[in-house]
């Protein structure tokens, strides 16, 4: 286990040891390499833990899971709880039997509760709390070797296609899979067409939809929802699609450093990418319920709009290092579409400081 001092602390703690004090079961679901396990293990212990990682310990899942609940001690981490979805439907049973808090911190690489085969035997309510742990960035620990990072990044995709992906469901094409990362990336953020996708990889429209909700499942891709005040016309409108970590989009696309100083437009995108990432992020653990957007009229766009209750807030990004009157166009257009609601405006541009252009306008550097 690692040394708790040696750890970057992370905001969703307080939620876990909250969660855990009331309920019989926590989960942290989250990307691979995003620090599950240490999490669990430090707030937990060594003594309990238990991961289906292990074939011996899948297997015995496998063979009984309700007798392996019940020789558990208390508490336990069930670490890769997604390779068994059948583990998930026992343990409402176990809990139902004994209520006690704390009892069990499972964790998944994919979005547990989003798995059909589990989804509606989960336990529910108090006794279930869900927490997903934001990835960290995969640069971190990489920046040495330019080699070694490639290499690393490449495994990690191979891991998600080879394993996570085909605990999930049944990938028949899996060879696709990389080939739909890689143009996904290219036009990380960006409303996809899954006609063209479908076109351009040779796939039926079908199975476009199920491999892009097997990659959000897996945390490698999130849709960012169209907003509108009218929620049907939300669900019209595309969502924006985002790669959820910039060094694991740059890989995809196969650009460094200096490819993106001479290349404003993929460096735009990259930076856009992490600023909805990042924001999504925050609202992971926040105090109260962030929704993250973004906005489309007929003649202007907002990147993003942060909606709390009857509030929203527009955020727009750009590279450059100067910003005017104009960088606000789109959030103007949304002041005007939806003045009772509206709060403030925010361009995050490359300058070195921030600026007021009043009305709740401003300018920050990123």
């Amino acid at each position: 286990m690692s040394n708790a001092s040696d750890l970057v602390p992370r905001f969703l703690s307080e939620r876990i040891v909250g969660g855990r004090a009331r309920s019989p079961v926590v989960t942290i679901v989250g990307p691979r390499q995003s620090g599950k396990t240490t999490l669990a293990r430090n707030l937990v212990g060594t003594h309990g833990y238990r991961t289906l990682d292990d074939p011996l310990t899948l297997q015995e899942v496998s063979a009984d899971p309700l007798t392996f609940l019940r020789g558990l001690p208390h508490p336990t981490v069930i670490d890769e709880v997604q390779h068994s979805p059948a583990l998930l439907r026992a343990v409402k049973l176990v809990v139902d039997e004994d209520r006690r808090p704390g009892r069990f911190l499972i964790t998944g690489s994919a979005d547990v509760l989003a798995i059909p085969r589990s989804r509606s035997r989960l336990p529910a309510g108090p006794g279930f709390t869900p927490c997903t742990l934001s990835p960290r960035r995969r640069s971190d620990g990489l920046k040495a070797d330019p080699r070694e990072r490639r290499m690393w990044l490449g495994s990690y995709i191979t891991a998600i296609v080879q394993r996570d992906l085909r605990d999930l469901g049944a990938i028949r094409q899996a060879t696709a899979v990389p080939r739909l990362l890689t143009i996904v990336a290219a036009q990380s953020p960006g409303d996809l067409s899954t006609s063209a996708l479908s076109t351009e990889i040779g796939l039926n429209r079908a199975t476009i939809d199920r491999y892009l909700g097997l990659l959000e499942q897996t945390f490698i891709l999130r849709r960012v929802p169209a907003w509108h005040a009218n929620v049907r016309t939300q669900q019209i409108r595309s969502p924006k699609t985002l790669i959820v970590d910039p060094a694991l989009q740059s890989h995809l696309v196969d650009v460094d450093g200096d490819q993106l100083a001479r290349d404003p437009s993929r460096l735009g995108r990259l930076v856009e990418t992490f600023v909805g990432t990042e924001l999504l992020r925050l609202a992971s653990w926040a105090d109260g319920e962030y929704r993250l957007h973004h906005w489309r009229s007929s003649n202007s766009k907002v990147d993003f709009v942060i909606e709390r209750g009857d509030q929203i807030m527009g955020v727009e990004v750009t590279i450059s290092s100067t910003v005017g009157t104009d960088a606000f166009r789109g959030l103007r257009a949304l002041r005007s579409a939806e003045p009772n609601r509206f709060c403030r405006g925010i361009v995050l541009y490359a300058g070195p400081r921030h600026v007021s252009f009043g009305d709740e306008m401003s300018a920050r550097f990123h």
